[in-house]
């Protein structure tokens, strides 16, 4: 059952990515959690929209 709200160490499993890279993407803009207490929160519906607006992966092209 997928929660409908993750928290930062959460949603980095869930996604595959690191503390870092999600640190990035809040800066960036790209990524828009809420910050309840001392602890981000992402909700299903951001983090959807966050994860439909990457790019698709391009192989590189290997001859």
């Amino acid at each position: 059952m997928t929660p409908v709200v993750y928290k930062t160490s959460d949603f980095c499993k869930a996604y595959g990515i690191s503390r870092q890279t999600f640190d990035k993407h809040v800066a960036a803009g790209r990524l828009n959690p809420k910050r309840i207490g001392k602890e981000y929160r992402i909700h299903r519906d951001e983090a959807e929209r966050w994860f439909e607006s990457l790019p698709d992966y391009e192989p590189p092209n290997v001859a």
